[in-house]
């Protein structure tokens, strides 16, 4: 991961439609750096004690949430705006919303798991960029690391997520096949 700021929950502040009492933010690494920032002052900080992925931030977070949903967004997604972070705020309330993005995989600037639908265009799996085939590198539709979840399911099943043990992580976006099944 890049950056020094990698949130792995992060919620805008200056949205200005999301429900006071969302805003917290789960940090690998809290970088004091940013500490004073101004889209950060109204901010509840979360140290994720582990760096253990981003379902690890997620649990870290999860004790705060008192909300009925929470936004997540990965903190090194540049594509992510205001306005994109609105619609999701605004948006069904179900179980589990997942944003994808369809972008030829040679334009992609980074390893994204890719998103793969079936015959329905349902969601049928996602993949993380590390345990792709080459084939399957060439899928367009690729995990913004953007979604919207009732905390509730949240807290119902992300422990069930597996472990990576080659790659020490806990992934989010696992949860959907969980929800699946």
């Amino acid at each position: 991961r890049s950056s020094d700021l990698d949130l792995a929950l992060s919620l805008c502040q200056w949205c200005g439609t999301i429900p006071a009492g969302w805003f917290h933010c789960a940090w690998r690494d809290r970088d004091e750096r940013y500490a004073d920032h101004e889209y950060l002052s109204d901010v509840e900080t979360i140290v994720q004690p582990v760096a253990n992925g981003t379902a690890g931030a997620v649990l870290a977070a999860l004790p705060y949430l008192n909300s009925e949903y929470v936004i997540i967004q990965y903190g090194d997604m540049p594509l992510i705006g205001n306005h994109q972070i609105n619609i999701l705020v605004n948006s069904s309330e179900t179980d589990a919303t997942l944003v994808i993005a369809n972008l030829p995989s040679d334009k992609l600037l980074k390893p994204y798991g890719r998103v793969f639908l079936d015959s329905n265009n349902k969601l049928n799996k996602i993949i993380e960029f590390e345990e792709l085939s080459e084939e399957q590198r060439s899928q367009s539709l690729f995990n913004t690391g953007f979604y919207k979840f009732k905390v509730s399911v949240l807290k119902e099943y992300l422990s069930q997520i597996k472990y990576y043990k080659d790659y020490n992580e806990l992934y989010l976006p696992d949860i959907f096949e969980i929800l699946k099944n």
